[in-house]
């Protein structure tokens, strides 16, 4: 049994080893983060708790990247992204194929 709480010890170790290092990966990109929007480069204030909780954080980890949007912008990205994927599922079903 004693065989089994050492695996077990082992194995819950390595699982927060990991974790810690994801996390300290994240804080690192976060010295990255931008002080405008990548799309209308409206400023963004780190300091102000209602920018921070609205505004979108983009992170391109293999990158090394991040990007910042304003709600506005990332409201028009989505409904743009809304679109275009509405769109190609019409032109899907909308596909006239002729038989020869």
């Amino acid at each position: 049994m004693g065989l089994g709480k050492k695996i077990k010890r082992d194995n819950q170790k390595r699982i927060k080893k990991n974790i810690e290092k994801d996390m300290q990966d994240k804080m690192m990109m976060f010295d990255k983060l931008g002080e405008e929007c990548l799309a209308c480069k409206k400023d963004f204030d780190r300091k102000d708790r209602a920018m921070v909780e609205s505004w979108n954080v983009v992170v391109r980890q293999e990158e090394k990247k991040v990007n910042l949007y304003c709600p506005e912008c990332w409201a028009f990205a989505q409904k743009v992204a809304q679109e275009v994927l509405g769109e190609q599922e019409n032109t899907e079903d909308d596909v006239l194929v002729e038989e020869r």
